[in-house]
């Protein structure tokens, strides 16, 4: 079983890889995809280095794989460009898909961390909904902080908001939304199990 688990990380790992150098080829922006992938360049070791420590089930790491895939998927097109395609232009602005998918995907990794750290099954609810909504915050804030500082020109507004003075707000609400349904759909889960 053992075996089996590490097999399927290993293939996820790489067709990540191939995904991540994909979106890297011709992206619409070469600093916009370089910026956007700054976190998985920072976060992509420290989730390795957490799977060893804590060893994540499967479904963790897969939601993981999930997530990126849709963050570099907007990396590539830009989250402004991609908004564009039909698909997106009917539906929900791209963007905030992939901060609800944040928030609803990365719920049970740090909720796994949290358990297999110690903490009871409640704490580690409290602290993965916890990390969701500090760790989207802080994306917003250093979000606006790198256009200040690539594009003091344009004050930052309209190329971090795509024209909505509340889009730092909806995302984190977003991925808050994402987090509360994670959540209840593994206290459901869970029960089932137990």
């Amino acid at each position: 079983m053992q075996g089996k688990k590490k097999m399927f990380k290993k293939i996820v790992v790489a067709v990540f890889l191939l995904l991540w150098i994909a979106s890297a080829i011709k992206p619409v922006n070469d600093i916009i995809w370089f910026v956007e992938n700054l976190i998985v360049f920072l976060s992509f070791p420290l989730v390795i280095w957490f799977d060893k420590k804590y060893s994540f089930s499967n479904t963790a790491f897969f939601f993981l794989f999930v997530f990126v895939s849709f963050h570099l998927v907007g990396s590539h097109f830009t989250y402004a460009k991609i908004n564009q395609f039909d698909l997106f232009k009917n539906f929900m602005d791209y963007d905030k898909i992939v901060h609800f998918m944040y928030g609803l995907l990365a719920f049970v990794p740090f909720f796994e961390i949290s358990l297999h750290s110690g903490n009871t099954k409640k704490m580690s609810y409290f602290l993965a909904f916890l990390l969701i909504v500090s760790i989207a915050t802080a994306y917003e804030l250093l979000e606006w902080i790198v256009v200040i500082l690539v594009h003091p020109e344009a004050g930052g507004s309209y190329i971090i908001t795509q024209g909505d003075e509340w889009d730092a707000q909806k995302d984190i609400a977003y991925a808050i939304i994402g987090a509360l349904i994670a959540l209840f759909i593994h206290k459901i889960a869970t029960k089932k199990v137990s």
